[in-house]
This record gives structure tokens, C-alpha cells and sequence, in this order.
């Protein structure tokens, strides 16, 4: 469980703490660089977090509000390691309380929104897009999935590009989000269950590979309704996503 920024002024207004449930346990408290009340936090594909936007109590430039708030930051937790780097791009204006941060099928995030220091009446009317550093890479692409996946069954998935091959398939959740939270975030990893160099070939066309997937036949593990599929390769670079649709 991630919690990033908190109230003016205090010991948490810089900081992300996770919480271990299994061991019952915090994790040693992460500096984000700057204060940061009311940010959004977005489940990329890769299965980092990203963390956008907020304000400070100053609402602009000092002690670096817009600077800080301006960078994307991406939280990566991975086999207890944890690690917090900063974006390289930087948003010219504040997006503080009210804004709405949504991963989209193609893998940019819809940043909307947003007032300067929570006062009503300062949200900004218009949005933009974040490009994580993944939009530039070399990157897998998802030729086929069925639109909808049913619990407990294995689905066929074809695919081209990228580097080795499918290393991963995920869902993720569908945003849902206001007052800085969404509701909806899940990321579900399912298992590649046959290996990943066999082909597919259509008369007349060029082999490409495919592959088996399994989904879990628990729906606590990922509950009936729409997600994104995208498919990670070996380096952990996601596909374009495909909405599809889970079933009992």
C-alpha cells in the first residue's frame, strides 16, 4: 500500500510510505524531493507508479512548488528493492487538488485539471499528456487478443516487435478517479504458460509468435469488468493496450 504526499507543513507532505501488509510492516520512509499536497499517483503498465502533479502551500515558486510539482516522479518496487527517479520533462503550471491523472490505451497518462493551492474557482480548464519514458522505446505490439477473457480459462495471444518475446501479459484496471484517488487501480500479471517462440502463420502471410495465457479463475485476484491487456517484453516495455472485458 503506497500513500505519497499529505498536509501542509507536515512531516508527510514530502515523503511516499508503503505498507508491507504481509509482514505488517512500513517501509523506510522516501524523500520525493519537494512537497507535494493532493499528487496523483497512476499504475503504469511496467507495474511502476507514477507520481503527478500536487501543489505546495505556497501555490507557485517558492521553495521550488511549481519546480518539484512541475517532474513526474516513477516509484518502482521490485523484489523489496525500491527506487524513486524523477521525469525529465517538466509541467509549466500547477495541478494541485481536483485533477485527474488517467493511464490511457496507448500508454501516455491524461493529466486534467487540477486548481493552484486548492482554492475553488482556480482549477485549470484544459489538460495534457504525459509521455512515460517507455512511449520512445522499442516496443512489443499486441496483433491479437480476444475481446473478452473468461474466468479460469487459457487465451491465445499473438504478437510482434519488441525484444524476446512476451516476458509478461497485464491488466490494468480501468481509471476511475477524483479528488486525487482512483478507485480502480489494479494491476493483474498473468502467466505466459506456453513457450513463447511458436507460430502462428496465415496463408499468404508472415509467421508471427504466439503464445497461451492463463487467467485465474479468482475473481478477488481480478474482478469481472473492463481492463487494459498489454503485453511486457523482456526489458519490461509494454504494448499498446487492448481493452477486453473479464467474465464469471
Amino acid at each position: 500500500v503506497m500513500m505519497a504526499g499529505g498536509n501542509h507543513d507536515s512531516s508527510h507532505e514530502r515523503s511516499i510510505d508503503i505498507y508491507d501488509p504481509l509482514n505488517d510492516s512500513w517501509k523506510a520512509r522516501i524523500d520525493m524531493g519537494g512537497r507535494r499536497h493532493h499528487p496523483s499517483t497512476v499504475l503504469l503498465p511496467d507495474g511502476r507508479v507514477l507520481v503527478v502533479a500536487g501543489h505546495d502551500a505556497s501555490g507557485g515558486e517558492e521553495n521550488g512548488g511549481i519546480i518539484k510539482t512541475g517532474y513526474a516522479l516513477y516509484l518502482n518496487v521490485k523484489r523489496g528493492e525500491i527506487t524513486l527517479t524523477q521525469g525529465t520533462a517538466r509541467m509549466p503550471e500547477i495541478r494541485g487538488y481536483h485533477s485527474v491523472t488517467l493511464l490511457l490505451p496507448d500508454g501516455r497518462v491524461l493529466v486534467g485539471g487540477g486548481s493552484d493551492d486548492g482554492r475553488p474557482g482556480s482549477e485549470k480548464p484544459n489538460f495534457r499528456y504525459y509521455y512515460p519514458d517507455y512511449m520512445g522505446k522499442n516496443r512489443p505490439r499486441l496483433a491479437y487478443a480476444p475481446s473478452t477473457l473468461k474466468l479460469g480459462t487459457t487465451f491465445d495471444l499473438l504478437w510482434t516487435g519488441g525484444s524476446g518475446g512476451p516476458a509478461e501479459v497485464v491488466l490494468v484496471g480501468l481509471g476511475s478517479m477524483t479528488h486525487s484517488f482512483d478507485f480502480n487501480q489494479r494491476h493483474v500479471q498473468l502467466p505466459v504458460t506456453s513457450a513463447p517462440d511458436l507460430e502462428f502463420c496465415g496463408e499468404g502471410q508472415t509467421c508471427i509468435p504466439w503464445a497461451k495465457v492463463k487467467i485465474s479463475s479468482k475473481a478477488e485476484w481480478n474482478p469481472p469488468g473492463h481492463y487494459l491487456l498489454f503485453v511486457l517484453d523482456k526489458n519490461r516495455v509494454p504494448s499498446v493496450g487492448k481493452i477486453v472485458k473479464i467474465i464469471r
